[in-house]
């Protein structure tokens, strides 16, 4: 059998810390002063002026907040790709040569080797 030093009854109510005992732990340091009044109009003033400083940074906040450059500069076009099973990009068609891209693919897929297959590139046309 285990023996302990203290008495479980003990560890749980802290008898053997004088110091820290559940029946003497008071939010107030000093137990022999007086609490302070605290005047609810005081309070009602500090929260508003609390309200208004939050206010006026979720102003500049939003003053400060940067657009992004217009989409209108970025043009795409549309080919379509030949890929392996590692999605490395084997061949590009134009849009229009969809039965050629799905045709190289087959034929890339004959023999045994890795199967290929087509999906939709777009790319970025860059003006000049």
């Amino acid at each position: 059998m285990v023996s302990f030093p203290l008495d479980l009854r003990q560890i749980f109510f802290c008898r053997w810390l004088p110091s820290i005992h559940p029946y003497t732990i008071t939010l107030n340091p000093d137990p022999h002063m007086a609490r302070k009044v605290v005047s609810r109009k005081a309070k009602a003033a500090e929260a508003e002026a609390a309200e208004k400083l939050i206010s006026d940074a979720k102003a500049k906040k939003k003053a400060g907040k940067r657009t992004k450059k217009s989409a209108a500069d970025l043009r795409l076009r549309l080919y379509w790709g030949v890929f392996s099973q590692n999605l490395k990009r084997v061949a590009v068609f134009e849009f229009d040569q969809k039965a050629d891209a799905e045709k190289r693919a087959v034929e890339l897929s004959k023999g045994g080797k890795s199967p290929h297959f087509v999906q939709k590139v777009k790319e970025e046309i860059k003006p000049e």
